[in-house]
């Protein structure tokens, strides 16, 4: 996994402290176990640019 993924050079909608990045964070599940991570921001200065960032978890 790319560890500086969030210093990509973009500029991503903030969190209201004006610092830190906006972004969700979801386990997405397969039937009962948890089996993908997912986050995901928007863009400050286009809302419809997302960054998405994918991985399997180890179990």
């Amino acid at each position: 996994m790319f560890r500086d993924f969030r210093k990509d050079g973009h500029n991503w909608k903030k969190k209201n402290d004006g610092r830190t990045v906006k972004e969700a964070h979801e386990q997405l599940k397969v039937g009962d176990k948890d089996m993908i991570h997912v986050y995901y921001a928007h863009g400050e200065d286009n809302t419809t640019f997302v960054r998405r960032c994918y991985w399997l978890l180890d179990k």
